[in-house]
């Protein structure tokens, strides 16, 4: 493919194809060990040299009718695309073979230059098969991808789809009457020229799908392209009498559609902080028009009113708000994509009676669909925080359990900062070494955050929701270490925040209740009580059962010893002793249902529970709406050291 891309390269010379300066290739051997011997390989190194395209390729400004490149700019792109074309097929008798957006660059002049021949093909090898295909899907020519046959009709079928993509910002199918609508709306304000760029707008249109056909012998020839569109690039007087019956006939009932603006809102997703932009619903026409704002659900953005009915010859406001971020977003920048559909509805109809249904596209009815870009940024961070929460895999009692945070201070500047820990508790605590000081530019370190529990924090961890805050801020170089406190931050302009959740270890969360721990710890000894945390996150009561099974037999499966039961109410905890016991292969449950209309205690469920009619009561109350289900504890044995064993110091 190299050599392939190089002799191509060598032979074309055009405005429309990218400059080609010159090629690097330099090969060594190198010995190879397999298995019995040496091998000598070869290792190359090959280099092409192109001249330099500042706008980068066309795929970065391909957009819808409504923004981006105005219309005699794209035409003038497509013209360049089809000039570059002729150069190689009729001059220089090249099939590109991978025609598409990506490979066509623009300069600073927006003049499209084709590049990228790694796969083209000499045209003496017209109507030849290919064994060995590789395309661009959208863009490739059906006869190349399911025969692997090639001509000069495949680079057409490719600009065809080109085409279509700079009239429309898509590659489907289009709706002619909503493109022309979208374009007219976009031109109102200049008249004269409109009626010279719709049937530009038109031709290309149908350009486009005579390219495209499925036959190749019905594509039109590249030479008849350009002809056709040389003589739509003229800017005569032109008057209604010029203009073709149809494009009348379509100009007398392509009424304006609803304007919207801006197309792009932009936000900073500020910590803690709420964000709002509007924008402006304009309607210029005679009509009632009812729009319909669909919005995503990856961000939290919430818009109002999300539907309405413009009245003749008004406007109205939508505004879109980006709720307060709890946490840091996982990219530096989010884009989403709202879709906002309008229709022309009866003067009696209200916001109350908007339903989707109306914004179906039907026989005689129009819809138009214009898509609404929300970009989310995340705001400048002096400090990189990594990870973003405070996880703590293992915890002992009243010891010590770290987790270590690394800072990156990726700024030319020193930034001071501090950990603000949750506050102290008697059987709960946090602890950080070195949680205060400055950071010089470019440079990382890490901060050890303690925790310390008690026994009895068990149920206080299971209700807490901990967090931990990372302040920071752009200091002078000469400020110390011993200078930066917690309250230094209370008075400084330009401070940074990061809120860091603490994750409590080794937790089972169901649709129901939250268990902690997921493990038990039982002694050799046996008959000593462990406590588990159960914690209700629901707005409903939640019972339940702590089960303990016994196995009866290799083959006989488990069967239920003894249960504790109660009844938790909504958002509530509670701490609940466990009898460990290692004399058996036992196995421990927590049973809970919510929900349901039969059994609103426990006594009314439990005291029919047994292992065989576990799955039928559990089925009964899912069948009344209610939830069902266990959670299985592990259970690990600590096994004591043999008095026989003897602990050896080594110095």
């Amino acid at each position: 493919m190299f050599q392939q891309e190089v002799q191509t390269m060598m032979n074309v010379k055009h405005q429309n194809i990218v400059g080609f300066i010159g090629y690097c290739s330099h090969t060594e051997q190198e010995a190879v060990k397999m298995t019995r011997k040496h091998v000598f390989a070869d290792d190359r190194e090959r280099l092409l040299c192109f001249e330099y395209i500042s706008k980068g390729s066309l795929e970065d400004h391909v957009t819808d009718e409504l923004r981006g490149l105005e219309w005699h700019i794209r035409f003038q792109i497509i013209k360049g695309i089809c000039q570059g074309l002729h150069h190689l097929h009729k001059e220089k008798s090249i099939i590109h073979m991978d025609l598409k957006p990506a490979n066509i660059l623009l300069n600073d002049d927006l003049v499209p230059k084709i590049t990228d021949f790694g796969i083209s093909r000499s045209g003496e090898t017209s109507e030849t098969m290919s064994e060995v295909r590789m395309y661009s899907p959208q863009y490739c020519a059906p006869e190349y991808k399911l025969n692997g046959r090639m001509s000069f009709m495949s680079d057409i079928y490719s600009l065809g789809v080109i085409i279509k993509e700079m009239v429309t910002g898509s590659t489907e199918e289009p709706n002619v009457d909503r493109v022309h609508r979208r374009w007219r709306h976009r031109w109102k304000n200049a008249k004269h020229m409109s009626l010279v760029y719709q049937q530009q707008v038109t031709k290309c249109l149908e350009l486009a799908q005579r390219c495209t056909n499925l036959e190749p012998t019905e594509r039109p020839d590249i030479l008849v392209i350009i002809r056709e569109l040389n003589e739509m690039d003229s800017t005569p007087d032109i008057s209604n009498a010029s203009i073709s019956t149809v494009e009348q006939q379509r100009n007398s009932f392509l009424e304006d559609m609803l304007g919207i603006e801006p197309l792009d809102l932009h936000f900073t997703a500020e910590h803690n902080k709420q964000t709002s932009g509007s924008i402006k619903l304009t309607n210029d026409t005679d009509d009632y028009i009812a729009f319909w704002v669909s919005a995503p659900s990856r961000l939290p953005l919430c818009v109002h009113p999300n539907k309405d009915v413009v009245p003749p010859r008004s406007s109205c406001r939508v505004t879109v708000t980006l709720e307060a971020v709890k946490k840091p977003l996982q990219k530096k920048h989010c884009t989403e994509k709202f879709c906002v559909q309008s229709t022309r509805v009866d003067k009696g109809v209200a916001s109350k009676h908007i339903t989707g249904d109306m914004f179906k596209e039907e026989a005689g009815k129009d819809v138009d669909m214009v898509n609404l870009m929300v970009s989310v940024h995340a705001p400048k961070q002096l400090l990189i925080v990594d990870p973003l929460e405070l996880r703590y895999r293992t915890i002992e009692l009243n010891k010590p359990s770290p987790c270590l945070i690394q800072l990156t201070n990726m700024t030319d500047d020193y930034v001071a900062f501090t950990f603000v820990l949750p506050q102290q508790g008697n059987v709960l605590y946090y602890h950080v070494a070195m949680g205060t000081g400055i950071m010089p530019p470019w440079s990382t370190r890490g901060v050890v955050v303690d925790i310390v529990v008690k026994e009895e924090a068990i149920t206080e961890m299971m209700q807490c929701k901990d967090t931990c805050i990372v302040r920071s801020v752009v200091v002078d170089k000469g400020l110390r270490n011993d200078d930066v406190r917690v309250e230094f931050f209370d008075d400084r302009i330009g401070v940074h925040e990061m809120e860091l959740d603490i994750m409590s270890p080794f937790l089972i969360e169901t649709e129901l209740l939250h268990i902690y721990p997921a493990e038990l710890h039982v002694s050799s000894e046996g008959g000593a009580n462990e406590y588990i945390s159960l914690a209700n996150k629901t707005d409903d009561d939640v019972v339940y059962a702590i089960n303990y099974y016994d196995r009866r037999g290799e083959d006989e499966g488990f069967s239920r010893v003894s249960h504790d039961k109660g009844v938790l109410r909504p958002q509530s905890t509670c701490a609940v002793p466990v009898l460990c016991e290692n004399k058996r292969h036992y196995q421990v449950g927590v049973m809970m249902i919510s929900g349901s209309r039969r059994y609103r205690t426990a006594d009314g469920f439990f005291d029919n529970y047994t292992c065989d009619k576990r799955e039928e009561l559990m089925s009964q109350v899912r069948a009344e709406g209610g939830k069902a289900h266990e959670a299985l504890l592990a259970c690990v044995v600590r096994t004591s050291p043999h008095p026989d064993c003897k602990q050896h110091q080594v110095g």
